[in-house]
C-alpha cells in the first residue's frame, strides 16, 4: 500500500503501526472496505480526492473537491493527527516545514475548534 516513501505522507496520513501491524491515521486504527476508509464508527467515501489528501505529501488541488477537504480535515481533528504523538490531550501541534503543513494543514489546525471546520478551511 505505502510503497513510494518519497511522496507518501506517513506523518499526517496513513502509517503502519510497528507494534500491532495495523494502519492508522493519528491515534486511530482504520480499515479499508470497497475503497472506503473506515475510522472508528465512521465510513468515508474513498474518493480519489480524499485519498490524494490522505496519501500525498503534496496533494494536487485539482484532484480533490471541497467535500474531500472537509472530510480530511474532520479525520485529522477526530484522530488527533495534528497533535504531538497523536495525543488528544496534547496542546502542542505536530507542525513541520513541509509543503503540506504550510499550504493545507496549518489552516485545519487554526480552525480545529471551529464547529464549521468541515466547511471553512480549504486553501484557495
Amino acid at each position: 500500500m505505502l510503497q513510494n516513501r518519497t511522496w507518501t505522507d506517513e506523518t499526517f496520513g496513513i502509517y503502519k503501526n510497528p507494534i500491532d501491524k495495523q494502519y492508522y491515521i493519528g491515534n486511530t486504527p482504520n480499515d479499508i472496505r470497497d475503497n472506503n476508509l473506515i475510522i472508528g464508527e465512521r465510513e468515508y467515501e474513498g474518493t480519489p480526492g480524499l485519498w490524494e489528501l490522505i496519501i500525498s505529501k503534496k496533494p494536487y488541488d485539482d484532484i480533490y473537491i471541497d467535500e474531500d477537504f472537509a472530510n480530511y480535515a474532520q479525520i485529522l481533528v477526530d484522530t488527533s493527527a495534528l497533535k504531538q504523538n497523536n495525543n488528544p490531550i496534547e496542546v502542542v501541534l505536530k507542525s513541520s516545514r513541509g509543503w503540506k503543513w504550510g499550504k493545507i494543514l496549518k489552516n485545519i489546525w487554526a480552525n480545529r475548534k471551529n464547529a464549521k471546520v468541515r466547511e471553512s478551511t480549504r486553501p484557495l
